[in-house]
């Protein structure tokens, strides 16, 4: 008898057990997380008109030395071709040589790369008036979208005088900012 008592005890712990076991209920996990994730910033649209202003030296080549500092506006208008490639023109005009103001203007062609949506890498060149002389100008510089209408600019550029047998007179470095309109 005591046999029969252990086992039906231990029948009824075992059935106990798995009653218990099937009434607890499984932990609820959590549902899917949503993080708000802000829209990426559109690409930098390098295809409009801009204006701007850029200042910088003149520096004279030989020996390379001071020569005036310069101030300039812009205004031009680019175009992109495929995904990398920006091509545009824009004139540059403006003041050099403060203690004797003189007046500069150049007609220039840009052609650049964009390295990513928002750096572009560009070379330029043109022809212009310098105080009563003809010049060649060329150069290029770096450009980087700050927002989705200002960037920020550097160039560096060499000058021609065609008075002076196009051997190169001046190096300028400028560097500023531009306001492209649209959107």
């Amino acid at each position: 008898m005591k046999i029969l008592v252990a086992a039906l005890a231990a029948g009824a712990l075992a059935v106990a057990t798995n009653a218990q076991a099937a009434d607890v209920s499984m932990p609820m996990m959590p549902g899917p997380v949503v993080v708000a994730v802000p829209a990426p910033s559109p690409a930098f649209d390098w295809s409009r008109f801009y204006v701007g202003a850029i200042g910088g030296v003149y520096l004279a080549s030989d020996p390379l030395e001071f020569y005036s500092g310069r101030v300039t506006g812009i205004v031009g208008k680019g175009f992109t071709i495929g995904q990398r490639l920006v091509v545009g023109g824009e004139v540059q005009a403006g003041l050099y040589d403060f203690s004797d103001p003189a007046f500069e203007m150049y007609g220039l062609g840009r052609a650049g790369v964009l390295l990513g949506e928002r750096v572009l890498v560009f070379t330029l060149g043109g022809i212009g008036w310098d105080s009563g002389n003809w010049a060649l100008v060329g150069g290029g510089g770096v450009e980087v979208a700050l927002g989705a209408n200002l960037s920020l600019r550097g160039e560096t550029m060499l000058y021609w005088g065609f008075g002076d047998g196009l051997a190169p007179g001046y190096v300028w470095l400028s560097g500023g900012l531009a306001w492209r309109f649209g959107r």
